[in-house]
């Protein structure tokens, strides 16, 4: 495995266990919990691709 993929890894086990335990407030105060978060390849001038977060949303709404 390689640096990168360890800790992509790292970050995806630590974003799981926080989204679990927001969920669980959430539920707690009857609440729904969404969570949009994406990620694109673009390339805005010239042939330079980057990786960017194009929408990152969390939000608890009422039922």
């Amino acid at each position: 495995m390689t640096e990168l993929e360890r800790k992509a890894q790292q970050l995806a086990q630590k974003i799981h266990l926080d989204l679990i335990e927001l969920a669980s407030m959430a539920d707690e105060e009857e609440k729904i919990l969404y969570v949009n978060i994406q990620c694109d390849r673009m390339c805005p001038t010239g042939n330079v691709g980057a990786n960017v977060v194009t929408e990152f949303e969390i939000n608890i709404e009422d039922i």
